[in-house]
């Protein structure tokens, strides 16, 4: 229930009079034409409640014409409620989701991750970027997701870490920050998903060189390729 609309952050409206009212994002694209919407949709912002803005155009255009066009804003997903103190780019990601920003906090708060680094890695501003969006990070307590930043997918130490994770039943991540090509994730559920194992025999056979000079040279563990670094966690948080 909508009660103080406002259009989605993710939109940049452009209004074009009777050519219409252009609604602009990444993914997405619309134009609202109707002289009803154009007088109902200066209004809606975040500010007016629907009944403010019956009130506000009542001597324009009947209740019912302006209802007619907030059930168009509403039944397409163009319209949300206002939350103020709300960040409004973390509310563009959670509402891609299907999400309230409260909604995905309290999600978000449910869940305490342990972070482990392996290799060389930045290990600057990750706990802020995730304490900002309201995961829990107390090592002290049991966590419902191990997160482990590398520098490579093929890190020995990952052997022993997918382990215990199998024995205790505990999901975990892996994410690569650094390099040509940044990775994130798979995420391993023990018992509903491919292990770590699985993923490093896939690395073995797609790196043919790299595994056939382990083999001549006898050396364990992958080669330090990864050179190209930016401190993409710092960036964000600036």
């Amino acid at each position: 229930m909508i009660t103080y609309p406002k259009f989605k952050e993710k939109y940049h409206i452009e209004n074009l009079g009777e050519n219409g009212i252009f609604l602009l994002s990444e993914n997405e694209k619309h134009v609202l034409e109707g002289e009803h919407l154009r007088r109902v949709v200066p209004l809606v912002n975040g500010q007016n409640s629907w009944q403010d803005i019956i009130n506000h155009l009542r001597p324009q255009q009947t209740e019912q014409s302006t209802i007619n066009a907030s059930n168009i804003l509403i039944n397409n997903g163009h319209v949300m409620e206002s939350t103020p103190g709300v960040s409004a780019s973390q509310e563009i990601f959670w509402g891609e989701l299907g999400l309230t920003t409260h909604q995905a906090t309290a999600l978000a708060q449910a869940v305490n991750i342990h972070i482990k680094y392996q290799g060389n890695v930045s290990t600057k501003n990750l706990e802020n970027i995730l304490t900002s969006f309201g995961f829990r990070l107390q090592p002290q307590m049991p966590p419902n997701l191990v997160l482990v930043v590398v520098d490579d997918y093929q890190v020995q130490a990952l052997d022993q870490l997918n382990q215990e994770c199998l024995t205790h039943g505990v999901p975990w991540m892996l994410m690569k920050p650094s390099g040509i090509a940044p990775l994130l994730g798979p995420i391993f559920v023990p018992g509903k998903t491919a292990c770590w194992k699985c993923l490093e025999a896939r690395l073995k056979h797609n790196r043919e060189v790299e595994s056939f000079i382990q083999r001549k040279a006898q050396k364990n563990g992958p080669f330090p390729v990864t050179k190209a670094r930016i401190d993409m966690l710092e960036q964000q948080m600036s």
